[in-house]
């Protein structure tokens, strides 16, 4: 098997973990967030909140992490003529993701995954804050509201830059 094969399958394989690890996520993030709200136990609940804003925090690095491995795998597939190719073919094949709303409304995985999971990580701790009595309710739901916008807004952002560059597309 050549370097180009390998490295194209090593692109593959680190969305497709991607997309298992958010899955998978979003059933444990739901989880937690039933448990949270049928214990009253206030000292259980903030145990609760805590492997709540722990396991985001982990998952929101890995997430990071994962896109910046997938990143260093196209930079590598650049460096020869046959991996170039590929990623021209691969680009045209993909320009539908940044056409009309389809370029207004396409994320990639990656970054989706990392926002995401940012965000639960966020609001997990403003419900812990909340639990033990540092926030009220409605400060917690504007700071909240606050740092899902600014994120979003990042991110998108960070999106449009990067699929200036050809090979994030």
């Amino acid at each position: 098997m050549d370097i180009e094969q390998t490295l194209w399958e090593s692109i593959h394989l680190q969305e497709n973990y991607i997309f298992k690890e958010l899955a998978t996520s979003l059933v444990g993030i739901g989880a937690l967030f039933f448990a949270f709200g049928t214990v009253s136990s206030p000292l259980l609940r903030t145990y609760i909140a805590l492997v709540g804003v722990g396991g985001s925090a982990i998952l929101w690095a890995h997430a990071y992490a994962a896109f910046y491995d997938r990143e260093g795998l196209f930079r590598e597939l650049e460096k020869s003529e046959i991996g170039n190719k590929m990623l021209v073919a691969h680009r045209q094949a993909a320009q539908w993701r940044s056409r009309g709303w389809y370029g207004l409304i396409y994320v990639p995985i990656t970054a989706l995954a990392t926002s995401f999971m940012g965000l639960v990580a966020i609001v997990w701790l403003f419900v812990l804050l909340e639990n033990v009595g540092i926030l009220n309710l409605t400060s917690t739901v504007i700071l909240a509201g606050t740092c899902i916008i600014v994120i979003i807004t990042y991110v998108n952002l960070q999106v449009v830059k990067r699929t200036k560059r050809s090979h994030l597309m």
